[in-house]
C-alpha cells in the first residue's frame, strides 16, 4: 500500500530511480516509491513529470513502480504531480463517497457502479424510483453534511475490524486500507482523498438517468463545479450578447426565434410549392413532348415530384438531369400515352456514364457523377426515338 496516496497535496518530491527500461521508442524508469497515483479504484492515474520529462503512464508490479517516458533518466527522479488534476480528482471521488454513503445509508440503496467525465461525474444506484424532489433532496443533505466539514480518515484497519463494516469479498488484500466519512461511509478504498468535506465545496445534483440496474445520478462538486458552471456562464453571456438582451431574457428570446424559425420554414415551404407548380405548368404545357432539360436549382425529392407530376397529368416525356455540385440524378419518364421504354434507355445511358439506378418502363432514374455530356446524351437518345 502506497503511504504516500494518504497525502493527497503531495505532489513534489524524490527518489531514487532504480533501473530504466527501453521499450521500442519509449522508457520505463523504475523506482521503490512513487506519488503519481496508478490508476484504478475508479480514479484516473495522475499526471505530471519526472526531470521535467512528461510521465506519459505508470504501472505497479512485483514491489515497483514503472513510469513511461521518451527519454532515458537516471539518478535521482525529482517527481511532479499535476496538483490541479490531483485536487479535481480527489474532490470527485471523495464527493462520490459521500453521495453514495449518504444514499446507502438513508435510502438503502446499493451503489452500482460510479464515473467520471471531464464535465461532470455521477454514480448508479439501487434505486426503484427517482424524481426531482427526491434528488433535489439528496443534494440538500449531502450539502448539509459539507458545510459541518466532516473529517475524511484514512485508516488501516485489520481485517476483524473491518468485517464489522463491510463484506469479506472486500478483505482480500495483505493490508487493508479504508476511508471513513463521520457514521456515512466506511469503505475499502486505495484512491487519494480530500482531508475533509469543506474542500469539495459544494455539490450539485445535475440529473438522473433510468437503467436497466437502477438509477444513474450525474453531479458536479469542487473544481469541476466551479469550471462548468463557469463554462455555461460564459455560453450564457455569449448568447445574450448576440441575443442583445440580459441573460434572464434569453430562454424567451430562443422560444420566440423558435417560433419565428417555424413560421419563416412554413412560408419556404409555401412559395417553394408555388414555385414547383409553376415549374410543372411550363413544363407540362410545352409545345414540346420529349422535353430534354437540365436544372439546378431544386432539390433531388423535387426534382422527382416535379417529373412524376408532369407525366402523370401531361402527355409528355421527360429526359431529365437536376444537377447538385458535383453529383446529379437522372429521369427519364413519360406519359402512359406513350410508348417508349425509360428502363432500357436509362440503362444504356447508366452504362455510359456509370450511374446507379434502375426503374419500370414508365420511369427510370439514378445518380452519380455530374458530367455535362449527359444533357447531350439525352438529346441524342430523343432524336433516336
Amino acid at each position: 500500500m502506497n503511504k504516500h496516496y494518504d497525502h493527497w497535496l503531495e505532489c513534489d518530491k524524490s527518489f531514487e530511480i532504480y533501473d530504466c527500461l527501453q521499450d521500442q521508442e519509449a522508457y520505463w524508469v523504475k523506482t521503490k516509491d512513487t506519488i503519481f497515483y496508478v490508476e484504478g479504484g475508479g480514479m484516473e492515474r495522475d499526471t505530471g513529470t519526472i526531470n521535467d520529462v512528461e510521465v506519459e503512464d505508470i504501472y505497479y508490479e512485483n514491489g515497483f513502480y514503472y513510469h513511461k517516458t521518451r527519454v532515458p533518466l537516471t539518478g535521482m527522479a525529482h517527481m511532479k504531480v499535476d496538483v490541479e488534476q490531483r485536487i479535481w480528482k480527489a474532490q470527485i471521488h471523495s464527493g462520490s463517497h459521500l453521495l453514495c454513503g449518504w444514499i446507502n445509508k438513508k435510502y438503502h440503496a446499493k451503489t452500482i457502479a460510479f464515473f467520471t467525465h471531464e464535465d461532470m461525474s455521477g454514480c448508479e444506484m439501487e434505486f426503484t424510483s427517482m424524481d426531482d424532489s427526491l434528488m433535489n433532496q439528496i443534494e440538500r443533505e449531502v450539502n448539509e453534511y459539507i458545510v459541518q466539514d466532516l473529517p475524511i480518515h484514512i485508516i488501516y484497519p485489520t481485517a476483524q475490524e473491518a468485517k464489522k463494516h463491510v463484506s469479506d469479498s472486500k478483505l482480500d488484500h495483505d493490508e487493508l486500507r479504508a476511508v471513513l466519512i463521520g457514521d456515512i461511509d466506511y469503505n475499502m478504498c486505495g484512491c487519494i482523498h480530500v482531508p475533509s468535506l469543506r474542500y469539495l465545496q459544494a455539490m450539485k445534483l445535475l440529473s438522473y438517468e433510468r437503467t436497466t440496474r437502477g438509477y444513474k445520478l450525474f453531479f458536479v462538486c469542487g473544481n469541476q463545479l466551479l469550471k462548468t458552471y463557469g463554462h455555461q456562464l460564459n455560453i450564457l453571456d455569449a448568447c445574450a450578447k448576440n441575443f442583445n438582451t440580459a441573460q434572464s431574457e434569453i430562454y424567451p428570446s430562443l422560444l420566440k426565434l423558435r417560433q419565428d424559425m417555424k413560421e419563416l420554414k412554413a412560408s419556404e415551404a409555401a412559395w417553394k410549392q408555388r414555385f414547383l407548380d409553376l415549374r410543372i405548368q411550363i413544363l407540362g404545357e410545352s409545345q414540346e413532348v420529349y422535353i430534354v432539360t437540365e436544372m439546378d436549382d431544386l432539390d433531388i425529392k423535387s426534382f422527382q415530384i416535379l417529373c412524376s407530376t408532369v407525366v402523370r397529368n401531361y402527355p409528355k416525356g421527360l429526359f431529365c438531369v437536376c444537377k447538385d455540385h458535383d453529383r446529379c440524378h437522372v429521369i427519364i419518364a413519360h406519359h402512359p400515352s406513350l410508348s417508349f421504354k425509360s428502363n432500357e434507355l436509362f440503362k444504356s445511358l447508366a452504362e455510359k456514364f456509370h450511374l446507379r439506378g434502375g426503374g419500370n418502363p414508365g420511369m427510370a432514374q439514378g445518380g452519380g457523377t455530374y458530367d455535362a455530356n449527359i444533357l447531350e446524351e439525352l438529346k441524342i437518345i430523343v432524336e433516336n426515338l
